[in-house]
């Protein structure tokens, strides 16, 4: 298994994507349904960068 694993914030995440592609509020949204790969650290969600890209289909 060659998967990159890379935990960013969603703030960090929105900054690394093109802008307008999603907005923060939206990442939220989709954390809070479960449909973001991550994991919590005390309050503070981490999402799995390459793995949420992948599943959005901007990723090999």
């Amino acid at each position: 298994m060659d998967e990159k694993l890379e935990f960013v914030t969603t703030r960090k995440l929105v900054k690394q994507l093109p802008p307008g592609f999603l907005s923060e509020w939206t990442i939220r949204l989709l954390i809070k349904q479960g449909k973001v790969p991550g994991i919590y650290s005390g309050n503070r969600f981490l999402i799995n960068k390459y793995q949420f890209l992948k599943q959005l289909g901007c990723a090999e």
